[in-house]
């Protein structure tokens, strides 16, 4: 009887231990999971600010183009004005009697 006390003694032990350990592997495990939870949601906010500061960059980059592409439209209008202008005038001359012309 003493025998088989013991045993059932060194099983309860066993079971404890078991139980023990589990709940350790466990709590590892939670702690690892919470660990990598944490990393991604700062690796999805650092991708966050590297999206909004890459799209400002964009935008900048967008307003640059837009700006010389209206000083190079404002140039060639008035090109073509003074262009338009200069054809205007000498058109006029050459409608002049021929004297005038000359003069």
């Amino acid at each position: 009887m003493k025998i088989l006390k013991k045993e059932r003694d060194e099983i309860q032990s066993f079971k404890l231990s078991g139980e023990k350990k589990s709940q350790e592997l466990l709590k590892q495990l939670e702690t690892e999971r919470q660990k990598i939870m944490s990393e991604f949601e700062q690796l999805f906010e650092f991708l966050k600010e590297q999206e909004r500061l890459l799209l400002a960059r964009l935008e900048e980059v967008n307003k640059e183009i837009e700006k010389r592409r209206d000083e190079y439209v404002a140039k060639l209008s008035e090109e073509l004005s003074s262009f338009s202008s200069l054809i205007s005038e000498m058109e006029q001359k050459c409608q002049q009697p021929t004297s005038k012309f000359l003069q």
